[in-house]
């Protein structure tokens, strides 16, 4: 018995697996995943109008109040003013369409469900249809910013955003676009300097990139080397000496040096229905074999009074 074990090994070292002819395996039927994308962070930050199809007039009024002494007859003086700024919003669709035997030849298959006609899209729409509703957030986001439909390309061409719409306008311009570590914080603090005194004491946003908050960041912790914690909410950040000042980091705004400072209320998204973009429509033809989805939605920016926000640019 104790010779037969060791035959038995030998037999096994000489008779190994020969695998020369494999490809190494790889499992590939699993789980879609999505790569991450911008988050969400306009609607929460600006003032939101809904119901528009069109155009609305944002119905603006101001008064010059003029007093006098108390006086038998008093004359009436100071003027009440009416103004009118237009927001008109843009028809935006995003629409596409997929072949569905296109994916028999490949891992995908086993998804499929039997037969030649789909009946189940389940497992597609709960990763491709997040992730298309994500994507176009992120654009909507992007547009609501950087839009502009003279010199925009893509996307960006088709809907003026709040870029656009403030350049060369009667807001207040101060610091500049050419920001470092080492500049950014007295930048911000030559904007806040500059905030018109009707809203100084006002709840103020400030509307910058990511990129430039982390910037902000560090050059906070360069000048105050007893650092910075800042308090943070929903993506939004206080200011850690102005208890009115909270940063707003806008996903609209990443790749760009721009900051805009002032009321929530002073910046407004138009739409039809908020949430409308979100909305995926899909169908599968069964007599073309393609499944179709589109989204439908509208959208625009305004401002009430330009003069009452500060910006780093002209």
């Amino acid at each position: 018995m104790k010779n037969w074990k060791k035959i038995n090994k030998t037999i096994m070292a000489a008779n190994g697996f020969e695998l020369g002819g494999l490809s190494v395996y790889t499992k590939q039927v699993g789980d879609l995943f999505a790569k991450s994308v911008l988050p969400e962070t306009l609607f929460n930050s600006v003032e939101i109008m809904e119901n528009i199809k069109y155009r609305q007039a944002l119905n603006l009024l101001s008064k010059d109040l003029y007093l006098q002494n108390t006086v038998c007859g008093p004359t009436a003086t100071g003027s009440t003013i009416l103004t009118q700024r237009v927001l008109e919003v843009c028809e935006m669709t995003a629409f596409d369409k997929f072949c569905m035997t296109d994916l028999n030849q490949y891992w995908t298959n086993e998804k499929l469900s039997r037969g030649s006609n789909i009946t189940d899209l389940d497992w597609f729409q709960s990763v491709y249809l997040e992730d298309l509703a994500k994507r176009i957030a992120v654009d909507v986001q992007k547009i609501a910013w950087q839009g502009n439909t003279s010199t925009g390309t893509g996307n960006l061409a088709l809907c003026n955003g709040w870029v656009k719409l403030l350049s060369g306008s009667t807001t207040v311009n101060t610091g500049s676009t050419t920001l470092t570590v080492a500049t950014i914080v007295a930048n911000i603090n030559a904007m806040i300097l500059s905030l018109p005194a009707e809203i100084a004491g006002n709840p103020i946003n400030i509307y910058l990139s990511f990129s430039l908050y982390n910037m902000f960041v560090q050059g906070w912790a360069k000048d105050y080397p007893y650092g910075y914690s800042p308090m943070f909410t929903n993506t939004q950040f206080k200011h850690p000496f102005y208890g009115n000042i909270t940063f707003v980091p806008q996903s609209g705004l990443e790749g760009t040096s721009y900051i805009f400072m002032g009321e929530q209320r002073n910046f407004v998204y138009g739409t039809d229905i908020k949430d409308e973009f979100s909305t995926v429509e899909v169908v599968y033809n069964p007599f073309d074999k393609y499944v179709y989805t589109t989204v439908n939605w509208k959208q625009g920016v305004q401002v009430k009074w330009p003069d009452q926000i500060v910006k780093n640019f002209v």
